[in-house]
């Protein structure tokens, strides 16, 4: 009788883990890795592209689980009567220490038998130095208690990452374009999690989102309220498992102006590889040119205005549409 309760144990942590964990983005950020493999298609020949379109973006969605799982962590968002923080914690650190011996013994092996930096060596480095800096800075920014914006910047991260990741482990190197597209996503992205933030945050003050779509943000509806619980904490006390945002730091005005001018500085990032010539660059700007000027819109309406929680939610619409334009155009370019 005990094996059978020690083992619905187990199964209502896994459960209490995949129910705080996002898997979305965990796949969102895998199917990002691919875009970044297709991105650099060209770089390489067609057996060597074949082989690792297989298994980078699969590598790179245990990467992001990995980061994903230390998020709730962080926040405190486990179940402190089951073993659902244990199984995050053992994941997160045995990632991490994995990483660091295979960082550790390509450079032994590196100074020992005199490996060049080719093909063997960044084949094993560059993927352990991706799961160490997924897991790590989580919870070296908690330790510092920065957890608001270790929550708000690791799914950008996590996104923007994936098209690194893709690119570094097909081509070993990262065309001058790209890095321009991977930061202008990085702050589309980012800017679009901050509002999202500020809609939680308006959320939680009371207000209420009247569209369809309401069920998108937790905390949203205020026939369900966001719990409460305390949770213990390493140093023996409490603290309430209410989760950190940066519009409830910095405030939802300066959080919203925050936003607005990282879209404003993903525009020209988004708009230089236009002008390189080295790809498809017509299919890319059919499609970047209207998300810019999306972007500038969102910008413009952010930047001095006093919004409600239904608009709030209509310009995180416009926001992640024009994330979709910017990932259609990515892959028009390889199509055409």
């Amino acid at each position: 009788m005990a094996s059978v309760n020690d083992k619905r144990g187990i199964w209502h942590s896994i459960k209490g883990v995949l129910r705080v964990v996002s898997i979305r983005h965990c796949i969102e950020a895998a199917l990002l890795a691919l875009l970044g493999l297709l991105i650099t298609r060209m770089l390489v020949g067609i057996a060597r592209f074949s082989q690792n379109i297989v298994f980078i973006p699969f590598i790179y969605s245990c990467v992001a689980i990995a980061g994903m799982l230390s998020v709730p962590m962080v926040r405190n968002q486990y179940d402190p009567n089951r073993d659902t923080t244990r199984i995050a914690r053992v994941v997160c650190y045995t990632t991490t220490t994995s990483c660091a011996i295979a960082i550790g013994g390509c450079i032994v092996l590196s100074a020992w038998y005199g490996i060049t930096i080719e093909q063997e060596l960044p084949a094993i480095m560059l993927p352990a130095v991706f799961c160490s800096a997924w897991v790590m800075i989580p919870i070296i920014l908690n330790k510092v208690g920065r957890d608001a914006w270790t929550c708000t910047v690791l799914i950008p991260s996590t996104y923007s990452g994936g098209l690194l990741f893709g690119m570094l482990m097909n081509a070993y190197e990262v065309p001058l374009y790209a890095c321009f597209v991977v930061a202008g996503f990085f702050f589309l992205i980012l800017g679009r999690e901050i509002v999202k933030d500020c809609i939680q945050q308006r959320s939680r003050d009371g207000e209420t989102i009247t569209s369809r779509n309401r069920g998108r943000f937790k905390g949203s509806s205020p026939s369900r309220p966001r719990s409460t619980n305390t949770f213990p904490t390493s140093t023996g006390s409490r603290s309430r498992a209410t989760s950190s945002s940066l519009a409830s730091i910095l405030g939802v005005s300066k959080a919203l102006r925050l936003s607005g001018y990282l879209f404003i500085v993903a525009i020209p990032c988004l708009l230089v590889p236009i002008f390189t010539g080295i790809w498809n660059y017509a299919f890319y700007a059919y499609l970047i040119v209207p998300a810019c000027v999306v972007l500038a819109l969102v910008a413009c309406r952010l930047n001095g205005n006093v919004l409600n929680i239904n608009q709030l939610d209509r310009q995180h619409k416009n926001a992640r549409v024009a994330a979709a334009l910017v990932v259609i155009g990515l892959i028009f370019q390889f199509i055409f």
